[in-house]
């Protein structure tokens, strides 16, 4: 039964704390929390009915584009062609349809099915023209990364964790014949068929080492396992020259990530760049001269085209925002890629080599919206406790005239070896047409800041990191740029961990605390989570190796010192952190007497795929702000 949250409470007035209980959300009850749309200054059509692209294939001779698409609910299959851009639909029904890929006779195309019923991910085929659809695999569980033709048309290959471990698979496009290429306990993803059939490439992440990943080679048959690249280090992103002569590959044995090219029979390796910032390895041309690029600078991805045999560079396309799975045409004349910036969802984008004419095929925001009361960031740095300068994002309130300052949510993402990118986010849109100050620090060991920074993480979970969190709102209020009584929490994962030792760590420094899916006690969560205990024994070791350390950099372990309000979301569903870190937090506060509230979606896992329950959550987490922290 649903039931209303309590005020902050307050010496002033004598309010005592109350402890709220779960409230289950599912199916059509979500997205109808008592909130008005009345008092949204950006409508809730922002979540609802903003489209977004979920992959996109170019046909082999280069006049159509197939590409997911998500709307509303579940999202389908399309395809248009590029002269004359009209999207008809392909697929139908329920599930999340993403990753088409076209057959190399043009006659099929290929994608991915998640559906809600079954809970698991499997390949289907159907025909650019339509009608009914196939399905190939029949996995009875398992997630899917990457999904690929073989060049004679007869084959598929993808990596799946169906048996634990994700690892490379191909199947015939019958649906017969179903072969495991690997079965070691590595991390084995994105495979990439070599032009004549014969190789498979993939990349592969080492057991129990979240710091080295390889680039491998296998035949189609499974046999002839090798490493291509330097060894050491993460590698990643292996794709193959139009000729199969060479590999390019992303690796960060220069310091930062970079982009190398081995070739195949000598196995010599040359670098061809060697920036501060990372760059990762696209596409090649389909004449083999030259590759387009991603560059990371301070959360954009621009692209970049590297002329192979002369070395230059030139940056095409626009330059802020993630550009992304870039794809030349068949001739050699365009790039098709997918754009987003924090006025705009991902597009897809069509760009001309030789007049730099760009357009945008898609276009996913409503007419309801004006892009011009979306904010873009600004770019800032702050000293930490230790002098090391923390790059961030800020986000302003699009009216600022006031003389009154506003109230301002930290943001802290996930990883921790991840980054905040400058993308499409409704959250933060949502908080700042709300009067709302974010800002997002990259705090010590988020990618896109070289290894040395980014390896900070390491063995300090909840130490450094945190501290970061704490000077940013320190940095606000010290600035003058936001009221220092009124500083909000909000993010998930392990920026949800995060957040709750900043609680407890910090208490009179946090109004209130938004959190989705953060993990609550180490111990519990590595002898629970799924698909990443390596990762996190890298990190920080094992309960038996490192006993004080998972005690005291264990949220639950100083609950009780929290005073903040806490909005908690949790998927049900969710095996990386599961409902049982939710429920162990939810206990402990209790017995404070703690005010806080437990929202549980029902068939969520770690991230929230319907909007229906996108939007709840939105609406829930800013409603919660807006009394516990706008108003005091």
């Amino acid at each position: 039964m649903k039931q209303h949250l309590g005020r902050k409470p307050d010496s002033r007035d004598g309010l005592q704390p109350r402890v709220i209980r779960e409230t289950l959300c599912e199916g059509k009850n979500a997205g109808k929390a008592n909130i008005m749309d009345s008092h949204l200054l950006i409508p809730g059509e922002l979540v609802g009915e903003v489209s977004t692209i979920g992959g996109f294939s170019l046909s082999p001779d280069g006049s159509l584009v197939t590409f997911s698409r998500q709307t509303t609910g579940d999202s389908q299959i399309y395809i248009s062609p590029f002269n004359d851009f009209k999207p008809e639909i392909l697929t139908s029904g329920n599930g999340f349809k993403y990753s088409p890929r076209w057959s190399p006779d043009g006659q099929e195309i290929a994608y991915l099915q998640y559906r809600d019923g079954d809970g698991c991910y499997n390949i289907y085929i159907i025909s650019p023209s339509g009608g009914s659809c196939r399905k190939v695999t029949d996995l009875p569980k398992g997630a899917f990364r990457g999904l690929e033709w073989s060049p004679d048309g007869r084959h598929l290959a993808f990596s799946s964790n169906c048996r634990n471990s994700f690892n490379i698979y191909t199947v015939q496009a019958d649906g017969s014949d179903l072969l495991r290429l690997t079965s070691g306990s590595e991390t084995d993803l994105s495979p990439q068929w070599s032009p004549d059939g014969d190789h498979l490439l993939f990349v592969s992440f080492a057991y129990n080492n979240p710091r080295c990943s390889e680039i491998r080679m296998i035949n189609r048959d499974g046999s002839g396992l090798r490493s291509i690249g330097p060894s050491g280090g993460i590698s990643t992103g292996g794709c193959w020259s139009p000729d199969g002569t060479r590999i390019a590959f992303t690796s960060d044995a220069t310091g930062d990530f970079n982009i190398g090219i081995v070739d195949v029979k000598t196995g010599e390796l040359s670098w061809v760049t060697r920036e501060d910032n990372g760059v990762w390895a696209s596409a090649w041309s389909p004449d083999g001269k030259s590759m387009a690029c991603q560059m990371n600078r301070n959360g954009s991805y621009q692209i970049i085209i590297i002329d192979l045999e002369t070395g230059r560079t030139r940056m095409v396309g626009p330059r802020e925002g993630l550009s992304s799975s870039v794809k030349f045409t068949p001739d050699g004349a365009a790039i098709v890629f997918t754009h987003e910036g924090p006025r705009n969802p991902d597009e897809l984008c069509h760009l001309s080599l030789e007049s730099s004419e760009l357009s945008l095929l898609t276009n996913g925001l409503p007419d309801t919206i004006d892009r011009q009361r979306l904010v873009a960031p600004e770019e800032i740095s702050y000293s930490s406790f230790d002098g090391l300068e923390i790059p961030s994002l800020i986000f302003r309130p699009f009216n600022t005239d006031s003389d009154v300052l506003p109230p301002a949510v930290v943001w802290v993402h996930g990883g921790p070896n991840y980054q905040f990118f400058n993308k499409w986010n409704p959250s933060v849109q949502l908080l700042v047409s709300h009067g709302y100050l974010v800002m997002a620090p990259d705090f010590r060991g988020s990618m896109g800041y070289g290894r040395k920074y980014r390896d900070l993480s390491i063995g300090d979970w909840g130490g450094g990191d945190l501290k970061d969190v704490i000077a940013a709102a320190d940095y606000l209020e010290s600035t003058g740029q936001a009221d220092g009584s009124r500083i909000a929490l909000w993010g998930g994962s392990y920026g949800g961990y995060l957040m709750l030792m900043a609680l407890a760590k910090a208490p009179d420094r946090w109004a209130a605390c938004v959190n989705f899916f953060g993990f609550v006690d180490l111990e519990t969560f590595y002898r629970s989570s799924q698909g990443i205990l390596k990762y996190v024994k890298g990190q920080i070791g094992t309960p038996e190796e490192n006993h004080v350390f998972y005690h005291e950099r264990s949220p639950i372990t100083h609950c009780e010192k929290i005073t903040a309000p806490l909005l908690f979301f949790q998927g049900a569903d969710d095996t990386r952190v599961p409902l049982s870190q939710a429920k162990q937090l939810m206990s402990v506060l209790e017995s404070h007497n703690k005010l806080c509230e437990l929202i549980v979606y029902e068939g969520e896992g770690h991230g929230f795929q319907k909007r229906d329950n996108q939007i709840d959550s939105l609406r829930r987490g800013v409603d919660f702000l807006n009394r516990h922290v706008a108003k005091l």
